[in-house]
């Protein structure tokens, strides 16, 4: 397993036990800038839905990636993956709690199918297996880039060109 990703989730596994009064855990590059007055409003939007586990950001659609959710939760995908970019990942507390706290049934099991994956990948490997595992259902972004994405390649919005 890399050590970037083993170091995420200890950071999942540390802040969801620590700072129990946290609705959700942010992960972000240091070339993302969070413009928060448009994501916290949308964030705020699916936590009103009332659902604990929530997986939010910008969705992959390449590397065993790009499966939707819902068919993964109903599973009628057992084989792809739902995944999102790394440069912005929001998970609820409960969710990275959860997939957190037991290496042995999420964490190493995507490790060993998924020996090259990189760390966002990997948080979306785990995320599927927690999810056809367990049938919970996570809450995801809808179609479409979350507002306030500003990442060095996809500016306001758009495509690097």
């Amino acid at each position: 397993e890399g050590t970037l990703t083993h170091k995420m989730f200890l950071f999942y596994q540390y802040t969801s036990k620590t700072f129990t009064w946290a609705s959700h855990i942010v992960r972000m590059d240091t070339d993302f800038y969070p413009h928060f007055h448009l994501m916290l409003p949308f964030i705020q939007e699916y936590h009103a839905l009332g659902r604990e586990m929530e997986y939010l950001g910008k969705p992959i659609v390449s590397h065993s990636c790009g499966a939707r959710m819902d068919d993964i939760q109903a599973a009628r995908n057992q084989t792809g993956e739902y995944c999102l970019t790394g440069s912005l990942t929001v998970l609820s507390r409960p969710l990275a709690f959860a997939i957190s706290n037991n290496f042995s049934e999420y964490y190493y099991p995507a490790c060993r199918q998924f020996p090259h994956s990189i760390d966002d990948r990997q948080i979306g490997h785990v995320v599927t297996r927690f999810v056809r595992a367990t049938r919970e259902v996570v809450t995801v972004v809808r179609p479409g880039m979350m507002p306030g994405y500003d990442h060095k390649d996809y500016r306001a919005g758009t495509r690097p060109v």
